[in-house]
């Protein structure tokens, strides 16, 4: 994997390639920055870097198109479908959009790590790793969970304002994506000491 300073970063533009290279300290991410670019434009701009990103990990190709998507005869802005090689979904907000990929690179980076424990653990690992609210059987309240966060994991949040997902319970160390610029950090569960710096990419 390619070394790379952060401040070398820049923007992407669509249609470059992007490639996942080594910040050092445990933490690899993308060479070229998510969009910043706001409105509908900035919103498709961001949903096919995230595309990209999949991609370049060596995920599934996929893509995101604007939605025809009309109420009362009435195109409806920022809304989007996205394809894959046998199907697609949408439409969708760019909320929905980003969640759908979100899942889709979850599901795949866990499918390739547990390809040989069958599809019921498989799945129960994407909806882990999606979601940290669950329901307590003897309260209609929803309870939270939360992990503590490495150090590392910690500095890149204070660094670009993400906050990083809470572990799948079957998890002790886990390295995660930033959603904002795509840098992988490692976080720890169920321990109190600062993890050691490492990164399963």
């Amino acid at each position: 994997m390619r070394k790379m300073k952060r401040s070398d970063v820049r923007e992407w533009i669509p249609g470059e390639p992007l490639e996942r290279v080594d910040f050092g300290n445990g933490c690899t991410g993308m060479d070229k920055s998510i969009p910043k670019e706001p409105g509908n434009a900035g919103d498709f701009k961001r949903l096919i870097w995230k595309c990209r990103t999949i991609e370049a990990d060596g995920g599934p190709c996929l893509d995101v198109l604007p939605s025809e998507y009309w109420i009362d005869d009435v195109k409806q802005a920022g809304y989007f479908d996205v394809v894959t090689d046998e199907s697609s979904y949408g439409p969708c907000s760019f909320g929905d959009a980003w969640f759908y990929l979100a899942g889709v690179d979850a599901g795949w980076h866990l499918a390739r790590r547990k390809r040989h424990s069958g599809l019921c653990a498989t799945l129960r690992g994407i909806f882990d790793s999606l979601t940290h609210r669950h329901e307590n059987a003897t309260d209609a309240e929803p309870l939270v969970t939360a992990s503590k966060p490495s150090r590392e994991s910690a500095e890149h949040s204070s660094s670009c304002g993400s906050t990083p997902p809470s572990l799948s319970r079957s998890e002790i160390h886990e390295s995660y994506d930033c959603a904002t610029c795509g840098t992988t950090a490692t976080q720890s569960r169920n321990h109190r000491e600062v993890a050691a710096p490492h990164s399963r990419r």
